[in-house]
């Protein structure tokens, strides 16, 4: 038992640094572009990039989860991880960014099948959905301080505070994590053979991840721009909207889910998270100011949050024991490429038509998920 622990302690500290980090420097990246000379079009790109780099690596990720000891996969992606924030110390224009935003954007992508594969084999199934409930808590402690770190050193350093900072963050989660699986030599997985999983409902249930990537992504890369250009606030307020929308809606929300995932059957539970969406999605650009927008964000993401514990089971119940990494690499690779399109979409409907035009196209992708949901009604679950 202090094995097991050990183990899923040392990868709770491991997500609080990787998204802490993450959200210091990614609600401000589009404005990070921005001030190193890059158009709007440019940016949704250059967003679009760190996405793609996401997909390239998630099967990879998946193998390697199912291969090799936790410690060795959780100190490869904090190493990999503080390569980018180093490097764009030296950079000056937008041009020279790209290779190291391809950088930026792979070690989250190696760290998240090993997330499946190792709660997976620590958790009993009667209590799987409870325990994602409370180790997906990791999330939203990063989520809820990085963005107010990052916007608060934003506005009174400046961007390499911002870098600096980010670095600081890794080498802390590196020491932490070498302290935490000092006595662990497990391996998360299994090392051969691969088992194989039903392909309807396993497409069905991509599908259904990738709407809601689409959805979100139509919206998010320009969420920045919006509240600063449209709705008049600054970098330190856009901190405050990441922390509450996407850190204390996510942990508030987690234990609820986890409880909720027990009670209802799982495709009712991921209905739920979305049906609200397009209309919410339709309400948000109508200049009702930064209150009515802060409200309208804080229900599409606590409702979408309370669904997530179903979704990781529902998953879970989908896959053989032999190559969940693998089979989670293969899920997640999808939705990254949903999420590789969409900011640029999101970028060429924003400049190209109107403030509002990514919101309801936002709205088109939730109300589709939605639909998409009645795939997952034969899928049983024992959570």
């Amino acid at each position: 038992m202090v094995a097991i622990r050990r183990e899923l302690l040392s990868l709770f500290v491991a997500a609080v640094a990787i998204n802490m980090a993450g959200n210091i420097v990614g609600p401000f990246l589009p404005l990070y572009l921005q001030s190193l000379e890059a158009p709007i079009v440019v940016v949704g790109f250059l967003m679009s990039l760190v996405n793609l780099a996401q997909a390239v690596v998630r099967i990879p990720g998946g193998v390697i989860a199912d291969r090799f000891e936790e410690r060795q996969v959780l100190l490869l992606v904090l190493l990999l991880a503080m390569v980018s924030p180093v490097a764009l110390l030296l950079v000056n224009h937008w041009s020279q960014t790209v290779p190291w935003l391809f950088i930026y954007g792979m070690p989250f992508s190696l760290f998240t099948p090993l997330w499946n594969v190792t709660i997976a084999n620590n958790s009993e199934v009667g209590h799987r959905a409870r325990v994602f409930g409370l180790m997906n808590m990791a999330f939203p402690v990063g989520v809820i301080i990085g963005p107010l770190v990052g916007g608060v050193l934003a506005e009174s350093v400046g961007w390499n505070g911002v870098l600096y900072s980010l670095l600081a963050v890794y080498l802390i989660g590196l020491v932490s994590v070498v302290l935490a699986t000092r006595h662990v030599s497990r391996p998360v997985g299994v090392r051969s053979g691969r088992g194989h999983v039903e392909a309807r409902p396993f497409v069905s249930y991509v599908l259904f991840q990738c709407l809601v990537a689409f959805g979100y992504g139509s919206i998010n890369p320009i969420l920045p721009l919006y509240i600063t250009s449209v709705l008049g606030a600054s970098k330190g307020f856009v901190g405050l909207f990441w922390t509450v929308c996407f850190g204390l809606t996510f942990l508030l929300t987690q234990v609820p889910g986890g409880r909720l995932a027990e009670k209802l059957p799982l495709h009712r539970s991921l209905l739920f998270g979305v049906v609200a969406a397009p209309l919410l999605l339709v309400l948000m650009p109508l200049n009702g100011g930064l209150v009515w927008f802060l409200v309208l964000n804080v229900a599409l993401n606590s409702l979408w949050n309370l669904s997530v514990p179903a979704g990781n089971v529902l998953f879970l119940d989908l896959l053989p024991e032999n190559g969940r990494g693998f089979y989670t690499g293969v899920c997640e690779a999808a939705i990254m490429l949903a999420w590789t399109v969409a900011p640029s979409l999101s970028a060429f409907l924003y400049d190209g038509f109107s403030c509002a035009v990514p919101f309801f196209a936002s709205a088109v992708f939730f109300g589709l998920a939605a639909v998409s949901t009645w795939s997952f009604r034969s899928v049983s679950s024992s959570v």
